[in-house]
């Protein structure tokens, strides 16, 4: 009798040459499209290099000695809260009222620690430290333009970088559900059922099996006594 089909073999044997011989090739403009998810890496780099002396600054008056280490809780913490959160609206987890108030906390702090930061450093530069910040506001339109916007940018700077470590860790949890595998993967799904039927159909007819008999066969006659 003929040796039975393995499919569980055959299927694997197959899907290997297919992705390896057939599957399709991927563009250059496939590559980048297909890179543009993880620059969100290069994002939450540039941001946390931007916030970090900032942070450290305004840390190392409240414990001095130790701001060096406060980025590392903030910066990570947001990025932290935004990807458990992304996982959650995902259905992967749910969200506790502490991640909530550890989000909320985190930003503000994030928030008034880059604008005090960049205040700070803005009117070192420009020379304005000896006047108050109502004194700032008062006299803003009789500063140079150049002053002007370094005051706008470290106001900006408030709000830039904290959401950007939230949307950075909204972007990291996107990634931990891609492979790079993604694109070959579907379009096997789409033809895997016609090439393993084709493959069974080929090994089928290279085995010898026994061809099928059509009817019933006739009980043979008794002998004539």
């Amino acid at each position: 009798m003929s040796e039975m089909l393995d499919i569980e073999s055959v299927y694997r044997e197959e899907r290997k040459r297919w992705l390896r011989e057939e599957a399709p090739r991927r563009s250059v403009r496939d590559i980048l499209i297909g890179s543009v998810p993880y620059w969100i890496v290069l994002v939450a780099l540039v941001l946390y290099g931007l916030s970090a002396p900032h942070t450290a600054s305004v840390f190392d008056k409240l414990t001095p000695g130790w701001g060096w280490i406060a980025p590392i809780g903030v910066e990570f913490g947001l990025l932290y809260a935004a990807f458990r959160r992304r996982l959650a609206k995902a259905g992967q987890e749910t969200v506790t009222w502490t991640l909530w108030a550890l989000e909320i906390l985190l930003f503000l702090t994030a928030m008034l620690v880059n604008g005090a930061g960049s205040l700070t450093s803005v009117v070192a530069v420009t020379q304005l430290q000896d006047l108050s910040f109502t004194a700032i506001i008062e006299g803003f339109g009789n500063l140079p333009a150049t002053t002007q916007a370094a005051l706008v940018m470290a106001l900006l700077s408030a709000f830039i970088i904290p959401i950007g470590a939230l949307v950075a860790g909204d972007g990291l949890a996107a990634l931990e559900r891609r492979t790079t595998s993604d694109a070959k993967e579907q379009a096997w799904q789409e033809v895997e059922f016609t090439v393993i039927y084709r493959a069974l159909y080929g090994r089928y007819l290279q085995q010898d099996f026994p061809q099928m008999e059509h009817g019933k066969k006739r009980p043979a006659r008794c002998a004539d006594s």
